[in-house]
């Protein structure tokens, strides 16, 4: 029976602080950037091409306003990701309230019967290509992939579906 859904947004909080500076012009210690990299959160997205290094390099490309030398793919599109919250810090604040106030207590009533897990951890980041991934009880999602809907302003879309259903969907595939 699931009990408990946290949701982690704590990246998305340091990262929002990043985007803002970034459009300020200001810098960013090198620590600041190792922090985010480091978060246990990002593990999850980490690969052969793409690691801790990669999410260090790519920030401090944006911050310094400099392109990507030699950047495997995806760090290229976390480049590109981060580059248009940068340039527009408007964009994380159509969305980042959203999720923010997120409120999943109903799926506890909807998987109250015999579940694999009773708990479920959902993490947002920023990630490259990937919309998101499934660990045994963790959703991480990709902060970047997510959208509003123009006709409402108040629907976040994930991959065309409201937010909540589309959690609702992986949830089932988690449990």
């Amino acid at each position: 029976m699931l009990q408990s859904i946290k949701i982690n947004f704590e990246v998305i909080e340091l990262m929002d602080f990043y985007w803002q500076t970034a459009a300020r012009r200001e810098k960013l210690a090198d620590s600041y950037l190792l922090d985010i990299a480091n978060r246990p959160e990002m593990n999850t997205i980490y690969t052969d091409d793409f690691d801790s290094n990669s999410v260090r390099k790519v920030l401090s490309a944006v911050i310094n306003y400099e392109p990507v030398n030699e950047g495997t793919e995806k760090e290229i599109e976390f480049y590109q990701s981060n580059k248009f919250f940068a340039d527009d810090p408007g964009n994380v604040e159509l969305v980042l309230p959203t999720v923010k106030t997120l409120n999943v207590n109903e799926f506890k009533e909807q998987f109250a019967g015999d579940t694999k897990f009773e708990e479920v951890q959902i993490n947002f980041i920023p990630a490259y290509n990937l919309v998101d991934k499934i660990e045994d009880n963790v959703l991480t999602i990709n902060f970047f992939k997510l959208g509003v809907d123009f006709t409402d302003f108040e629907t976040v879309l994930l991959e065309g579906k409201p937010l909540k259903e589309y959690i609702a969907s992986r949830l089932k595939d988690i449990l």
